[in-house]
């Protein structure tokens, strides 16, 4: 994205910065899922949050050079 601003802003080409609002993107597929699906989301939530840490510390940087 970084290039592609750089290379439009080299040959004069207008830019624009845009975003959907989360909260839409997130009604939106919220809305597309059936009851089931919106069961499994709550308990998977739940179930994330009441997950036990095993005190494993995680390495960010070698997170951030997977991708």
């Amino acid at each position: 994205m970084k290039i592609a601003i750089a290379e439009a802003e080299q040959r004069g080409i207008p830019t624009a910065l845009v975003d959907r609002d989360i909260r839409l993107t997130l009604l939106r597929f919220w809305g597309s899922l059936s009851f089931f699906e919106k069961i499994k989301m709550f308990w998977a939530l739940i179930g994330s949050i009441a997950e036990i840490d095993d005190g494993q510390e995680i390495d960010i940087e070698s997170l951030k050079s997977r991708a």
